[in-house]
């Protein structure tokens, strides 16, 4: 297959982009496995004004699958496979850390003495370099390139906050 998996994915993002925004979304990561048998194409969805239902996945994946069989980028059989983040959702770029503000989160990440977990309170970013944890013992700084993970902490009982309901 020409090119790499990473270029043809970056290609696919391009070109499947503008059908999750006509649709009210946006693709918030893309893994195209060539290696694996079936060829698994996963494509994780947001919606910035609250969750990503059944519905969305169904509808974007129909509009999706034509405009690929149209471009034919994928040289092998491959497996379209659509999604929403979950409620445990990852936590990769700066706005992320804004937009769930409010929320119980776990992170990970590496300082000089070796890698570290947290879980608290998401309290947003502090500047444009760190964000900041409320937990149980401390209120912590973590630079946001020392971050290798950071997801939402789901509890059952609890409400989710105004950022995971739908139609806000």
């Amino acid at each position: 297959m020409p090119g790499d998996a990473t270029n043809l994915e970056e290609r696919l993002e391009v070109l499947l982009s503008p059908v999750a925004a006509s649709m009210g979304l946006e693709i918030l990561e893309l893994k195209l496995s060539l290696r694996v048998p079936g060829c698994p194409l996963k494509i994780v969805l947001d919606r910035q004004d609250g969750a990503v239902a059944l519905d969305d996945c169904v509808a974007f994946s129909r509009e999706a699958s034509v405009v690929l069989d149209a471009v034919d980028l994928i040289e092998s059989a491959y497996r379209l496979e659509v999604s929403s983040p979950g409620v445990e959702r990852k936590l990769t770029r700066p706005r992320d850390f804004e937009r769930f503000k409010g929320s119980e989160v776990a992170v990970v990440f590496e300082t000089d003495q070796g890698s570290r977990r947290i879980e608290g309170v998401l309290l947003g970013l502090c500047g444009e370099d760190h964000l900041a944890v409320e937990t149980p013992n401390a209120r912590e700084r973590v630079r946001l390139d020392a971050v290798t993970r950071a997801n939402l902490k789901f509890s059952f009982g609890k409400k989710a906050g105004a950022a995971g309901k739908r139609g806000r």
